[in-house]
């Protein structure tokens, strides 16, 4: 499997651990000019919050852990693509404008059959 095939299946993964947390699904890989939010939905658990994922996936720690590289270059593209889509996204409508939201990242682990070894789901990425 190539890169973009393991990520792509890290997102899935991602995807149905959000939906058993019931989180709402809205949409996958939304693009701007300032990069790519890679998962969008609705939590409800504490009143309604608009939950941007950034997921990282590997199949090894070859490259390090996924955490690493989520740099804070990489949170300012998150964030501005995160207003991009508040502002324009194609569900943009009222209720997007004063909303609560938030950035959570997923890191996923696989093992060689590409099983998940070990799943985090970190909220709130722009705190730390």
């Amino acid at each position: 499997m190539n890169k973009q095939e393991i990520g792509k299946l890290g997102e899935d993964y991602a995807k149905a651990f959000l939906e058993s947390e019931k989180y709402d699904f809205i949409t996958a890989n939304y693009h701007c000019r300032f990069g790519e939010i890679d998962l969008v939905f609705f939590d409800y658990s504490n009143g309604e919050e608009l939950v941007f994922v950034e997921v990282k996936s590997r199949t090894s720690f070859t490259f390090g852990y996924p955490s690493e590289s989520i740099t804070k270059r990489k949170k300012e593209r998150i964030y501005r693509s995160c207003i991009h889509y508040i502002q324009h996204g194609k569900k943009q409508n009222k209720k997007l404008k004063n909303i609560k939201w938030r950035i959570d990242a997923i890191f996923v682990i696989m093992k060689k059959n590409l099983e998940i070894h070990y799943l985090d789901h970190i909220k709130n990425i722009l705190d730390g």
